[in-house]
């Protein structure tokens, strides 16, 4: 079932890119757009909040010519969320939700409206767009997060690591 979101969240992620939903570098020097994901070993939600519970950190990648990927702690990412000009906090990003509850996947499309971050817990505001979002607990989750157009991670402490191959 994992390997399944895996591959899903995979090709959802390649198809973005490939659709554009990521921008090149554009006019404004090494400003790339990033897109997130977040990989969590269960979550609830109460109708209104979205909490991903053993997020280990979030991931960073960027599409070509760069192909930046890094991974940064829950920490950094929540203080990245209003950083700057452009930010989540000022333009809400969407975000692909695909998750298991008990031998079902079930997919969703949401709005994130601001983070909150305690130890390895994560959890967002959120408006369902599209697709279907029970109330209660769920098994394990993927999120993928719309892109943010800004310079990010290098500007953020919690940078682990980074590929520009």
């Amino acid at each position: 079932m994992k390997e399944a979101i895996l591959v899903l969240l995979l090709g959802l992620a390649a198809v973005g890119l490939w659709l554009g939903v990521s921008s090149t570098i554009s006019d404004h020097g090494d400003q790339q757009d990033w897109l997130f994901l977040q990989s969590a070993s269960s979550g609830t939600y109460d109708g209104s909040r979205l909490t991903l519970d053993g997020v280990v950190h979030t991931v960073a990648f960027t599409d070509r010519p760069a192909r930046e990927v890094t991974h940064v702690t829950n920490d950094a990412f929540a203080r990245a969320w209003d950083a700057g000009a452009n930010s989540f906090a000022d333009d809400p990003p969407n975000a692909a939700l695909a998750y298991d509850v008990g031998d079902a996947t079930g997919h969703a499309i949401l709005e994130l409206d601001g983070i909150e971050v305690e130890g390895d817990s994560v959890s967002y505001a959120v408006a369902v767009l599209e697709g279907d979002l029970p109330i209660g607990p769920f098994d394990q989750t993927s999120l993928v997060i719309d892109p943010l157009g800004a310079i990010f991670p290098s500007d953020q402490n919690g940078h682990s690591d980074s590929n520009d191959s």
